[in-house]
């Protein structure tokens, strides 16, 4: 009997979701398998021009520009897969490999879903939303960005370091923190937006405890600690190419205007309001009115979380917790060069968004308090429908 306990825990443990969301996402995606094409980066960074190595002309250039962005991991994946892409009939095995990392990416949501205790059948339909939002589409379609998704896992890699460094001895505790700055610069060093996932990954856990502590005040200030370190690590190794290597790009890289941070206030919440509509295709650059349309839904999410955080103690720390992660999951709007940021600079802030509005279907559903997790599921099950006809 002790055997069957021990074999159904592990067949219920989250290792079985991950070949589960591969197919998923292969299904979902498979037209970026099936069709030889390439967007025009992905032209000109695999196949096309003179300049030789690897999979095409240019081939010196981007490796460096990868570098000049501060994105040297980026620059050894670039580096590897290039070689492999000879014709444009390659360049599917570069989405395929990103398809791979979405599923991975999904997978941690799940694990962390799951590890904070919310259902299984939830969370999984939570960790397919996240892998059909905008940010992701593009990462399956779009072989340059395809290393992307990794560094959403490798961040979430730094964030369980970090927790299990709460739990430690002082000796081991150093060196977790260490092994964790060391960690999720790696995920800087693929992307530094996508990186900042790792407080995506932070406000699963802070928004579902029954009581916030002084002990999860100085949690912030660590994590804070260990994200400062990293970023200023990716800076330095951004200075180090930008004066190493002979090219003169005012537009390479992303550490130059902080300066106008409460003008980018309002730019960021239009960025959570578009995130709310999820996991549909872009609407923001159909839909008449749609500033109106979203800033109705993020009121709406809102809604429902204070509707969740209402009989839990604590409940002005969290929604001033809630209000300020967005901040630092889209990070890129405080570092950014430019006046404007693409899609796949929101893979951390819609998984955030997209948490929170998993949090709002809770609240309604203890509003209504009748069968809650029937209602959430529903709901969740739906959505993954409607995504999947869409994405």
């Amino acid at each position: 009997m002790r055997a069957e306990n021990i074999h159904s825990s592990m067949f219920r443990g989250p290792w079985y979701v991950l070949p589960c969301l591969i197919a998923i996402f292969v299904s979902l995606y498979h037209p970026a398998l099936t069709n030889d094409y390439a967007y025009s980066d992905d032209y000109y960074d695999f196949l096309g021009g003179d300049s030789g190595g690897g999979g095409g002309s240019g081939f010196g250039w981007v490796f460096d520009k990868r570098l000049l962005e501060g994105r040297p991991v980026y620059s050894g994946i670039y580096y590897v897969s290039a070689w492999f892409v000879e014709t444009l009939f390659d360049v599917r095995w570069i989405r395929l490999f990103g398809i791979f990392g979405i599923a991975l990416a999904c997978w941690c949501v799940f694990r962390e879903l799951v590890r904070q205790e919310f259902d299984r059948l939830p969370s999984f339909f939570v960790a397919v939303i996240v892998g059909m939002s905008v940010p992701f589409q593009l990462a399956a379609s779009w072989a340059t960005i395809s290393a992307f998704p990794y560094a959403f896992a490798i961040a979430y890699a730094a964030f369980l370091i970090a927790e299990h460094s709460l739990k430690q001895r002082l000796l081991l505790k150093y060196t977790s923190i260490v092994a964790s700055i060391i960690c999720l610069l790696m995920a800087f060093y693929i992307y530094q937006p996508t990186a900042l996932a790792f407080w995506a990954f932070f406000a699963v856990g802070i928004l579902r405890k029954q009581n916030i502590t002084g002990n999860d005040v100085r949690r912030v200030f660590v994590y804070l600690c260990i994200t400062a370190a990293a970023i200023g690590l990716s800076y330095l190794t951004y200075e180090a190419a930008q004066s190493i290597l002979p090219y003169d790009d005012y537009r390479r890289g992303g550490f130059r205007a902080i300066s106008d941070i409460p003008e980018r206030i309002p730019w960021l919440v239009d960025r959570m309001a578009t995130a709310v509509v999820f996991p549909v295709t872009p609407i923001e650059y159909f839909t008449p009115n749609k500033h109106y349309w979203n800033i109705l839904l993020l009121v709406f999410v809102l809604a429902g979380l204070v509707l969740y955080f209402k009989d839990r103690p604590s409940f002005m720390k969290r929604f001033v917790i809630a209000c300020a992660l967005p901040v630092l999951c889209h990070g890129v709007m405080l570092v950014s060069a430019q006046d404007w940021d693409a899609q796949q600079t929101r893979m951390g802030l819609v998984f955030l968004v997209i948490y929170y509005v998993f949090l709002a279907v809770h609240g309604y559903a203890r509003y209504i308090n009748r069968t809650p997790s029937a209602f959430v599921n529903c709901v969740m099950g739906f959505v993954v429908f409607v995504g999947a006809a869409l994405s």
